[in-house]
């Protein structure tokens, strides 16, 4: 298992002067300007959610909505997957999150994402 990554205060800073409006550049990326730092908004995400974790007595938080699954790891699958349970996330204190998913779309994760290490498909189990 790799080390988990350390959470540094300026990942959940959202750097944003609150005293303006919120601009709205589009939901596409595109390569002449920075609209959407993915990889800062996924460390974003995940600081918060171990810092809400580090704040609580749970020693861990089980995810299985995909809304939640996707706060964490930064991956989705679509739709269709709304009403099965056969995809959760795990967050142990201390520690990045370990995702459970279908076995397509885990290896598809594994080869894709930004950097989140634990993801384990339907096979391994």
């Amino acid at each position: 298992m790799s080390e988990p990554t350390i959470i540094k205060p300026e990942d959940i800073n959202p750097n944003y002067q609150w005293h303006r409006r919120v601009p709205s550049h589009g939901r596409m990326n595109v390569d002449y300007e920075e609209r959407i730092n993915f990889q800062r908004l996924h460390k974003y995400r995940l600081g918060r959610a171990k810092q809400a974790l580090n704040n609580s007595q749970a020693g861990s938080l089980l995810c299985f909505d995909n809304n939640n699954i996707r706060y964490l790891t930064s991956t989705v699958i679509g739709e269709w997957s709304r009403d099965k349970i056969a995809r959760y996330s795990l967050l142990p204190q201390g520690h990045d999150p370990v995702l459970w998913d279908f076995g397509s779309a885990a290896k598809h994760h594994q080869f894709f994402h930004l950097g989140f290490q634990r993801i384990i498909g339907k096979q391994e189990w």
